[in-house]
Formats: C-alpha cells, sequence, structure tokens
C-alpha cells in the first residue's frame, strides 16, 4: 500500500500543486492552497485528484474546517472531460454519499451514516468493489453500494466554492504497491530488514 500526505504546511498555490502531486479534476475547477488550508473556486464546482494512479481499492481522508457539500472524493477520472466518481460531504447536518455524474449528483444513500463531525474530526471515504464505506477518524460508520464507476484517482471535492475549506490533513491510501510522484509513504517497506550494513 502507497499512502500520499498532505500537511498543507507550504506557501500558498493557485492552483494546489505540491505535497504529494495534484491535478484538477476532470469537469471541475481547481483548489487554491490559502494560509495553510484547501479552498475551492468560488461559486464553482471544484475537485483536485492525486496525479498518481491508484489500485480500484483506494481511500481518501479529508478535514472539514468549516461548511459543508466538501469532501472527499474517490474513483474520479483524469481524463475524457466530463466529471464522474463519489463524493461525500456534509449537507444540511447530514452525512451524503453523492455519485457525481456529469450532469448532475445523485445521493447513493449511505446506510447508518447518521453522524456529526466538527473541524477537528476527520471524514473518510474508501471504494473497495461496488462498496463505498464513510469513516469519522478512522472508524466506519456507514456504507452504500454503487458500481457505475470504477476509476483509480481519489482527491477532494466542492459541491460550491462558497460552501467550505478543508483543513491541513489530506490522506489517501491505493491499496497498491508504492510508486508515483511527491510523498509516498510505502508502508511495507518500514518492515524490510536492513542489509549491508555489518
Amino acid at each position: 500500500m502507497a499512502t500520499y500526505t498532505d500537511d498543507a504546511n507550504r506557501a500558498n498555490e493557485a492552483p494546489i500543486s505540491g505535497g504529494p502531486g495534484w491535478a484538477i479534476a476532470e469537469g471541475l475547477f481547481q483548489f487554491d492552497l490559502t494560509n495553510n488550508q484547501f479552498v475551492p473556486t468560488s461559486g464553482q464546482q471544484s475537485g483536485v485528484r492525486i496525479t498518481s494512479a491508484s489500485s480500484a481499492t483506494h481511500s481518501a481522508s479529508v478535514r472539514v474546517v468549516t461548511g459543508g457539500n466538501i469532501g472527499p472524493m474517490v474513483r474520479c477520472k483524469n481524463a475524457g472531460g466530463a466529471k464522474t466518481g463519489y463524493a461525500q460531504s456534509l449537507s444540511s447536518g447530514a452525512i451524503v454519499c453523492w455519485r457525481i455524474d456529469s450532469d448532475g449528483y445523485t445521493n447513493i444513500n449511505m446506510t447508518g451514516g447518521s453522524t456529526t463531525f466538527t473541524a477537528t474530526d476527520d471524514m473518510k471515504l474508501g471504494a473497495s468493489g461496488s462498496t463505498l464505506t464513510g469513516y469519522k477518524n478512522g472508524t466506519s460508520y456507514g456504507t452504500a453500494t454503487d458500481a457505475t464507476y470504477a476509476d483509480i484517482y481519489f482527491g477532494m471535492w466542492c459541491f460550491s466554492g462558497t460552501q467550505g475549506v478543508l483543513g491541513p490533513n489530506f490522506v489517501g491510501d491505493d491499496g497498491a504497491a508504492a510508486g508515483g510522484a511527491g510523498k509516498v509513504i510505502p508502508e511495507a517497506m518500514a518492515l524490510q530488514p536492513m542489509t549491508g550494513l555489518y
């Protein structure tokens, strides 16, 4: 497994590009890095993705500092022009798992998804097969099922750039062998013996 992290602890970027390596998601507008927070384009549907491809099993975790209709995104495209994938957000105080279609959004009803989030909680969305799982601070609280999209990129999303900002703690796991650009942490390497030192 490779883990991609971004603590937003660097100079402002417009659009966001540093850290683990970011690109604007297909069919969406940019996020900027402003004062150590991830800020969507004002008044626009916004999304960014990690530039490295992942496996079909992956996840994205963010901290929603303010607002709703903003959160992690999985199974998004890297080409083709149209927005697609899945996102998780707060909507009128409720957790919603959205299917992102080229012409709109569909609530795919995350069962068991009744919980609350504050500005200190991490919101995570995982994708495995047709199952999408929501997490609060690493603990699962609900699932949804949809097999419409199977793309292999993940990142952050916002329905409208006036609805919130994300905090400095993006974490994405791609479930695949380590590789790609940016700050990648291949967890398995920590267990490998060191040779040639004696």
